[in-house]
């Protein structure tokens, strides 16, 4: 009985009223009481009974329809969530949550999986998100299910922003670089010049290259690019040919 004649905290709404269409009666002494007589027409009290369930169901649709909205301004305040900005074509991966039954990966799993390319966004209602049309960029195989917003991830194959955010080991001649304001050049990387000589010891072994490089030091190296090996070999007809 409590329950019935307190209103909802947020909606300020009797639940007994919206059955009845009227407040509920308590007995308190000095209230009027309800006397039989007023509904002896049945006619009358049944359109008066529906007129006032109507105005009270209307009330109460829009005051859910503005408590929701109230809620969801706070969410998003708190949360400090932010509209979606995916678009067709982008790159994204995919949150995994589930865990496959017998996996020895639990805690060292893969949370994203992919990458994905977004073929459609599809948008049914402007007060519902919108969900997103994947394909697998290496197989082509499109996803069956839509995905959701939140379980989305860009996916940025180009490393140079994340290594410049990670921190580089300071050393304490760095540091007496810092304060004396001159910075330290970083040596360049040697690149090779040319093949002196070829050598091959036993019948299956792997050929090496005797290479000259730009730091005029020798290495031997068992690769060397074509343009390398064709200055090589036009060097070695030469001599040949002048023998």
């Amino acid at each position: 009985m409590n329950l019935r004649a307190a209103p909802h905290s947020k909606l300020g709404i009797l639940s007994y009223e919206l059955v009845f269409g009227r407040s509920m009666p308590l007995g308190i002494p000095g209230n009027p009481e309800t006397s039989s007589e007023e509904n002896t027409d049945r006619v009358a009290y049944y359109k008066w009974l529906s007129t006032e369930l109507h105005r009270l169901h209307g009330e109460l649709k829009k005051a859910k329809e503005d408590l929701r909205l109230t809620e969801k301004q706070t969410y998003d305040r708190i949360n400090k969530v932010q509209q979606p900005k995916w678009k067709v074509g982008d790159e994204v991966l995919i949150r995994q949550d589930s865990v496959k039954p017998g996996s020895a990966k639990v805690l060292t799993r893969q949370r994203f999986e992919g990458p994905y390319i977004i073929e459609e966004i599809v948008k049914g209602r402007p007060d519902v998100g919108s969900t997103y049309m994947l394909r697998n960029k290496e197989t082509g195989k499109p996803i069956h299910n839509l995905v959701s917003n939140d379980m989305l991830k860009a996916y940025n194959v180009d490393r140079r922003q994340f290594n410049e955010r990670l921190p580089r080991i300071q050393t304490s001649e760095d540091k007496e670089d810092i304060f004396s304001g001159v910075a330290e050049e970083t040596p360049e990387e040697a690149k090779p010049v040319e093949i002196l000589s070829e050598h091959k010891i036993g019948p299956n072994a792997k050929k090496q290259y005797l290479v000259r490089f730009t730091d005029k030091r020798n290495y031997l190296c068992d690769w060397v690019n074509k343009a390398l090996m064709d200055h090589f070999k036009a060097k070695r007809t030469k001599d040949a040919s002048a023998q």
